[in-house]
C-alpha cells in the first residue's frame, strides 16, 4: 500500500513537470502571434492612413479593425469640437454588429456633447490615458447611461487619440459581455492612439496644403484683373482667367504669343519703354495706361503695374498685373462732359442758383441769380447770403447755421419754402427757396434754388378772391360769409356783443329775367348789392349766395333794434327806381332776421333760422322783413316730415280721390263732378289738398299725384258713364297743378289716359288756374290750343282772384269760367261783387263760354245765380265731395234741383 502510494505521487510529479515544460515552450509561440496581429493591426492602420482622403477615413477604419480583433459590437469615435468649448462632439463614425439593437443609443449619443471629465470618454479627454469600465450603465455623469443599460451594454473601454501633447479624439468600445481589463489590449491601444494621433497630425497638413493651394488657384482664377507672366521677350508664359470675361480671349490663345502685338500702335512706345525698365530693375514698375485690343477689334483702356522676378528660380518671368478701366474711364468722360452740360444748364437757368459755404458765404452765382437780384457775380461772390435777405430774417438765417454747424441739422433743409427776398435797389419780393448739403475735402456747402413768384402770389390771390368771391357782384360769397359768422360768434362768446343775420330775397326776380332779359337782371343784382353795402357799416359783411339771394352779417350790435332799423333802412333803399338799359326798374325784398342767442350760436342754425324767417315774409305779402320765431323752426321740421310722408305715400296708395257733383241749373241735374284728391294719412286720418298740395308742388311731388288723379278719375267717370248713362254723358274736372301744366309731355299723357280709359275726351274738362294762365302768355298759349286740339274742355278755375283782365279771356281757347267762391259769398249782400259777376257772366255769353258759380252753399245763393244766368253751379248746397260710392248713389237717384 504505501508502495503504491509512493509511485502514485512521483506520477504525478512527473506529470506536473511534463506540463510545466511544455507550457514553458508554447509561451514564446503565443506571445509571437499576439505580436503578429498587433503588427498587422498597426500596418492596417498605417496603410488606411495612406489610402485616405479625410481624416474620418482613417478612424473608421480603426475602428473597424480593433471591433473585429476584441469582438466587441461597438465602436465609435469622438473628435474634438472646432469651437474652442474643449468638448467632445459626437462624430458620424461607427461599429455597430447590431444596429437595430443599437439604433436608440446611437442617435442619443450623436445628439450629446461630453464636457472634460463627463462620462469614461470625458474623462480620457481629460486624463489622456486610456480607460476601462467593468459596467457602463453604472456610470452616473453619463447622459446616455440609460440608453446603454436598454441596450443590453455593460463593459467599455475608451483611448484618446493624441497629436504632440494635445488630446484631438477619444475612441470608445462598448461590450454586451462583463469582462476583466487587458492590460495588454490598453498598452497596444496607447500605441495605436499614439500612431492615430501622428497619422491625423500628417493628415491636418496634407489638407491645409491642399486647401492653401486651392485658395491661391482661386485667388488667381477668380482675380478681378489680370494676372501675366512674361518671358524676358515679351511672351505670354501664363494668363489668367480673367482675361476671357474684358478680352474676349481665353488664356490658352495668349500663350507663346508677344504681348506687345495687342498693344494700341499709339501707345506701343510708351509701353515698351516700361517694360524695357522693368527688365533693368528688379522689382515693382510705376503704374502705366495704355489700350489693349479686344478679341472683336475693339480697344479696352488698362491700367498696369509689372513686377521684375526674372531672378527668381520658381517664376523666372515678368508678373504684370492690369485692371479694365474703360468703363472708368469713359465714366470720367462723361462726368467732365456732365459737368459742362450742367454748368450750362445753370447758367442759362432763369432761376437763381445760388452755391455757399457753411459759413453762409456766397461761392458761386448763376445769371438767374443776377437777373433775380440784380448784383452782377463780382459783386456777390465771397458775400454773405444775409445780403440777399431782408433784415427781419438775418437773425433767424444766423441761428439756423450755427445750428446746423452744431448738429447736422436744419429744419429748412430737403424742403420748399417761401420768404421775401431783397434786391440791390432795396426793393422786397416773394420767392420760394429749395435748399440742399452736399459734402467735399473742403467741407460741406449750401446749394439753393431761388424762383421769383411775384406773378404767381399775385395770382394765387387773384384766385382767392375768385373762392371766397361772387363772380358777378364782388360780394363775399357763402364760404367766406360763414367763416367770417364763426369767426364774430366766437369774438360774441369772448365777451362781445351780440350779432344778427338778416336773410334777404328779391322778389319778382323772375319777371325782370324773363321780361327785361338776364343781363338787365344780372345789372339788377350788381345795383342792390352796392345798394345793400351802402345801408351797413365797414365791420358789417353782405354777401351773396347765389340767384337772388343776399346775406348780412351784423357784429356788434346792442339789440334786435338795430337789425331792424338795418332792414328798414334796406327796404326804403331798394323802393327807388334803377334805370338799367333804359327801363326803369323798382324792386323789394323779402328780409328774415334772427338775432344770436344761446339756442342758435352756431353758423349753420343763424342762417337757416333767418331762412325760415325770410320765407315767412314771403307767406305773409313779400317787401317786408320778419323777425325769426322759434315756432317756425317746428313748422318747418314739420314741414320737412310731411315731405317725408308725401314720398312714402305715392309708394304705399294713401290717395283718394272724392267727387263734388256740378249741377246744370237749366236742368237742375248733375252734368258735371270735379275730381278732388284726398290723403288718408296712417296717423293724421284724412287730409285736406290745402294741408298738402302747396308742398306737394313745392317738391314737385304734384306730378305723380296729378298723374295718379287723372288716371283714376277717367276710369271711374268712364264707370259712371256707363252704369249711369245720361245725355249728354257725365263730364269729368280735373285740376291742373302748375307743375303739371309746365310738363312738356303733358298732352300725350292726356291723350294715353284716355286711350287706356276708353273716356272721351269730351267728357274731360282740364282746369286751370287764372295765374297759370298769366304766368307765361306764349306759352300757355301754345299748350292750351294742343289740348283744345286733342278735344279735351278747358276751363278757368278760382276766375276773379288774380290780376288778369276780361280781355285776355278771347286770346285763350277755354270753355267754361268757374267764378271764385268769393264773389258767390257775398251775392245779395255787396252790389259790386253782384255787379263784377254780372259782367263777367255776360262776356263770357259773349264769348260763348260756359259760366260755373263754385261755393253755392245756401238757397239765396242759388237764386242769385240763376238769376244771374250762370249755367252751372257747384257748393255744399248740393253736396259736399263725397267717395266714389256717395257718388254712385247721387247718380242712381238721379236728384233734381
Amino acid at each position: 500500500m504505501v508502495e503504491r502510494t509512493r509511485l502514485k505521487q512521483r506520477l504525478d510529479r512527473e506529470r506536473k513537470a511534463r506540463l510545466k515544460a511544455e507550457a514553458t515552450r508554447a509561451k514564446p509561440t503565443r506571445e509571437w502571434v499576439q505580436k503578429q496581429e498587433e503588427l498587422s493591426l498597426l500596418l492596417t492602420i498605417t496603410a488606411a492612413a495612406n489610402e485616405a482622403t479625410a481624416i474620418e477615413d482613417v478612424l473608421q477604419t480603426v475602428i473597424d479593425r480593433i471591433c473585429a480583433r476584441t469582438g466587441w459590437p461597438i465602436g465609435h469615435g469622438y473628435l474634438v469640437a472646432p469651437d474652442g468649448s474643449g468638448e467632445l462632439a459626437s462624430t458620424a463614425i461607427w461599429h455597430l454588429a447590431n444596429p437595430e439593437r443599437f439604433e436608440v443609443f446611437r442617435k442619443v449619443t450623436e445628439r450629446t456633447r461630453l464636457g472634460p471629465g463627463v462620462g469614461l470618454p470625458g474623462r480620457v479627454l481629460t486624463s489622456g490615458q486610456p480607460a476601462w469600465v467593468l459596467d457602463v450603465t453604472q456610470e452616473a455623469d453619463w447622459p446616455q447611461a440609460k440608453q446603454a443599460k436598454a441596450s443590453g451594454l455593460t463593459a467599455a473601454f475608451a483611448f484618446p487619440v493624441v497629436s504632440g501633447t494635445n488630446v484631438v479624439g477619444v475612441l470608445a468600445f462598448f461590450a454586451d459581455t462583463a469582462g476583466e481589463p487587458d492590460e495588454h489590449l490598453v498598452a497596444l491601444m496607447t500605441r495605436i492612439g499614439a500612431q492615430l494621433g501622428r497619422v491625423i497630425e500628417r493628415q491636418q497638413g496634407r489638407e491645409a496644403l491642399q486647401r492653401s493651394e486651392l485658395y491661391f488657384r482661386h485667388l488667381t482664377d477668380n482675380a478681378l484683373e489680370f494676372i501675366t507672366v512674361l518671358n524676358r521677350d515679351g511672351t505670354i508664359r501664363y494668363e489668367s482667367p480673367y482675361v476671357e470675361l474684358t478680352l474676349g480671349y481665353e488664356p490658352e490663345d495668349y500663350l507663346g504669343k508677344s504681348a506687345f502685338d495687342f498693344v494700341h500702335p499709339d501707345d506701343l512706345a510708351g509701353v515698351l519703354a516700361a517694360f524695357a525698365d522693368c527688365l533693368h530693375t528688379p522689382g515693382n514698375t510705376p503704374t502705366l495706361t495704355f489700350r489693349f485690343r479686344h478679341k472683336d477689334g475693339s480697344w479696352r483702356v488698362l491700367e498696369g503695374m509689372g513686377n521684375n522676378l526674372l531672378d527668381d528660380r520658381v517664376v523666372a518671368g515678368v508678373i504684370f498685373n492690369a485692371r479694365d478701366m474703360t468703363e472708368r474711364t469713359q465714366a470720367e468722360a462723361a462726368l467732365r462732359e456732365s459737368e459742362l452740360r450742367f454748368r450750362s444748364l445753370v447758367q442759362s437757368s432763369p432761376n437763381a442758383i445760388i452755391s455757399a459755404d457753411r459759413k453762409g458765404n456766397i461761392v458761386s452765382w448763376n445769371r438767374g441769380a443776377q437777373d433775380t437780384f440784380g448784383y452782377k457775380e463780382e459783386e456777390a461772390l465771397g458775400k454773405p447770403l444775409a445780403l440777399l435777405m431782408p433784415e427781419r430774417y438775418r437773425d433767424a438765417h444766423q441761428r439756423g447755421l450755427e445750428q446746423f454747424g452744431a448738429t447736422g441739422e436744419s429744419r429748412v433743409m430737403g424742403r420748399t419754402i417761401e420768404l421775401h427776398g431783397l434786391r440791390k435797389d432795396g426793393s422786397e419780393f416773394p420767392l420760394d427757396l429749395s435748399l440742399a448739403t452736399w459734402k467735399t475735402a473742403e467741407g460741406i456747402f449750401f446749394s439753393g434754388i431761388i424762383r421769383d413768384i411775384t406773378e404767381r402770389k399775385a395770382f394765387e390771390e387773384h384766385l382767392a378772391h375768385q373762392a371766397f368771391h361772387d363772380s358777378l357782384t364782388n360780394l363775399p360769397n357763402r364760404p367766406l360769409f360763414m367763416n367770417r359768422l364763426e369767426q364774430a360768434l366766437a369774438r360774441m362768446h369772448r365777451g362781445h356783443k351780440p350779432l344778427a343775420v338778416l336773410f334777404l330775397d328779391l322778389d319778382h326776380l323772375k319777371v325782370v329775367n324773363d321780361s327785361l332779359g338776364h343781363r338787365v337782371g344780372d345789372q339788377l343784382l350788381t345795383s342792390v348789392g352796392e345798394r345793400l353795402q351802402a345801408c351797413l357799416r365797414p365791420e358789417d359783411t353782405v354777401a351773396r349766395f347765389g340767384g337772388d339771394e343776399f346775406v348780412i352779417l351784423l357784429e356788434e350790435i346792442t339789440d334786435l333794434i338795430d337789425a331792424i332799423r338795418v332792414a328798414e333802412r334796406i327796404g326804403e333803399r331798394l323802393q327807388g327806381p334803377l334805370t338799367l338799359e333804359g327801363y326803369e326798374v323798382v324792386t323789394t325784398a323779402s328780409i328774415g332776421i334772427v338775432l344770436s342767442s344761446s339756442d342758435y350760436n352756431r353758423p349753420d342754425d343763424l342762417l337757416r333760422a333767418a331762412d325760415l324767417a325770410m320765407y315767412q315774409a314771403k307767406n305773409r305779402g313779400r317787401a317786408r322783413y320778419e323777425i325769426f320765431d322759434p315756432s317756425l323752426n317746428e313748422r318747418a321740421r314739420q314741414r320737412l316730415e310731411l315731405g317725408t310722408d308725401l314720398r312714402q305715400a305715392i309708394e304705399r296708395g294713401e290717395f283718394r280721390v272724392y267727387y263734388q257733383p256740378v249741377l246744370a241749373l237749366e236742368t237742375g241735374r248733375i252734368s258735371e263732378v270735379e275730381a278732388l284728391v284726398r290723403w288718408e294719412h296712417q296717423r293724421r286720418g284724412l287730409s285736406l289738398p290745402g294741408e298738402f298740395i302747396p308742398l306737394a308742388e313745392e317738391t314737385g311731388l304734384i306730378v305723380p299725384i296729378g298723374q295718379w288723379v287723372m288716371e283714376e278719375a277717367c276710369r271711374q267717370a268712364r264707370v259712371w258713364q256707363t252704369r249711369y248713362p245720361s245725355d249728354p254723358p257725365l263730364v269729368m274736372c280735373v285740376n291742373l297743378s302748375a307743375r303739371q301744366f309746365q310738363q312738356p309731355t303733358l298732352v300725350e299723357d292726356i291723350s294715353r289716359v284716355l286711350f287706356q280709359t276708353g273716356l272721351d275726351p269730351a267728357s274731360l274738362m282740364l282746369e286751370i288756374t287764372e295765374s297759370m294762365v298769366m304766368e307765361d302768355e306764349q306759352s300757355t298759349l301754345a299748350t292750351l290750343r294742343k289740348l283744345n286740339g286733342s278735344g279735351v274742355q278747358l276751363a278757368i278755375d278760382d276766375f276773379g282772384v288774380g290780376y288778369s283782365s276780361l280781355s285776355y279771356l278771347k286770346h285763350f281757347p277755354v270753355d267754361n269760367l268757374k267764378i271764385d267762391r268769393a264773389f258767390i259769398d257775398r251775392l245779395g249782400q255787396d252790389q259790386v261783387d253782384e255787379a263784377i259777376v254780372r259782367a263777367v257772366i255776360s262776356v263770357a255769353k259773349t264769348l260763348g263760354l260756359i259760366v260755373t258759380a263754385e261755393g253755392v252753399e245756401t238757397a239765396d245763393q242759388l237764386a242769385h245765380v240763376r238769376a244771374l244766368k250762370c249755367d252751372r253751379a257747384q257748393g255744399f248746397y248740393f253736396s259736399r265731395p263725397l267717395s266714389s260710392g256717395g257718388i254712385s248713389e247721387l247718380l242712381a237717384v238721379d236728384p233734381r234741383w
